[in-house]
């Protein structure tokens, strides 16, 4: 076999629900080869599973599956493809309301295009492409992301008769509604009454992940980005950092309960530590993670946006059954979804 790939339309392959789904399937062999079909089929679906203890739990929720023949052998008589180039083109139209594209090591929301020429008495040769599917998530139709969102608490470093005054500290976010691309504003302010240093202050993004199979539950979480305070806090001080910002890559929506299975939700933590300190430390304020920003009076009508790779490396789970078949193009292995990143709010900070 010379060749076999399937080329879209689209020159960078992300599609939403509903939209048409274009492009052709190569084919040319070396010589003249007996085959059963040559067909293409279109899949999406949810796959979740993990393991505690010595049980695995796993599921699946399925979004598409379709098979175009483009030659397929009648009962009683030989099909052949010849030695020269073959090109099939296919469009298919994707379902309604399709779950954004998602990868973790636990669970997975994939769609793909995978074409076979099915040979008798031979193994199939198959030719594979992931894809990208967006469900927007439009921050405009939420109310309060556009409000601020503090928090606040007080530490102390003992307790009894020999506890200290405490640690006050309080976080602050200008809103709770963003996309990838833009930063996240915030304010942090730690009053520090005791007589020992506040010697670490981090702010982490965090992912949340909750995957459901069979009524079971598996939490988990990703950091996406951090930041940490070189600036220590000494005893008996206050400071204030204002105006603090953390810039959010290329990462998936909140999902918005659109998957049964896989559900994703955003926090930005705040970890302050001092020695002694023998109490939680954190603070937590939960983010909405969109694909369209909260909008402004003086925001231009057509932010433009371009599609990055998610920050996240790979699943890899798909290597070792790869290798068992007949694959001669895949992306699989190295497939990450993309998303919008918004690279205009680098120019439009003042407006907020």
């Amino acid at each position: 076999m010379k060749y076999f790939s399937i080329v879209f339309d689209k020159e960078t392959p992300i599609f939403s629900g509903g939209e048409t789904l274009k492009g052709v399937l190569r084919l040319s062999v070396n010589e003249r080869l007996k085959i059963n079909s040559v067909k293409l089929r279109i899949k999406g679906k949810a796959k979740v599973q993990w393991t505690h203890g010595e049980a695995t739990y796993r599921d699946k929720e399925k979004y598409i599956d379709e098979t175009l023949f483009f030659m397929k052998k009648d009962p009683g008589k030989d099909l052949f493809i010849e030695s020269e180039n073959y090109t099939f083109p296919f469009q298919f139209k994707l379902p309604e309301n399709l779950p954004t594209s998602f990868e973790h090591l636990n669970g997975r929301i994939r769609y793909s295009i995978k074409g076979t020429v099915d040979i008798p008495w031979a193994i199939d040769k198959h030719t594979e492409q992931s894809f990208s599917v967006l469900s927007h998530v439009d921050l405009n139709n939420y109310s309060t992301l556009d409000q601020p969102y503090g928090v606040s608490t007080r530490k102390v470093l003992c307790c009894g008769p020999c506890s200290s005054k405490p640690i006050s500290v309080s976080f602050i976010v200008l809103k709770t509604g963003f996309v990838p691309g833009e930063h996240i504003y915030f304010d942090v302010e730690v009053e520090n009454r005791t007589k020992r240093e506040v010697k670490k202050i981090k702010v982490v993004l965090m992912q949340n992940l909750t995957f459901q199979a069979k009524k079971r539950f598996h939490n988990c979480t990703r950091k996406v980005t951090s930041m940490e305070f070189r600036q220590k806090i000494d005893a008996k001080k206050t400071e204030v950092f204002k105006n603090m910002k953390m810039l959010i890559p290329s990462i998936s929506p909140s999902t918005m309960g659109c998957s049964s299975l896989i559900d994703v939700s955003y926090e930005l933590f705040l970890n302050f530590d001092a020695t002694g300190l023998s109490v939680s430390s954190d603070l937590n304020i939960p983010i909405q993670i969109g694909t369209m920003p909260v909008r402004k009076a003086k925001m231009p009508s057509n932010l433009k946006f371009e599609f990055e790779e998610c920050v996240f490396e790979p699943n890899l789970v798909e290597i070792k059954q790869n290798k068992q078949k007949q694959i001669f193009e895949s992306n699989a292995n190295v497939f990450k979804p993309k998303y919008p990143f918004y690279k205009d709010f680098n120019s439009l900070e003042d407006i907020e």
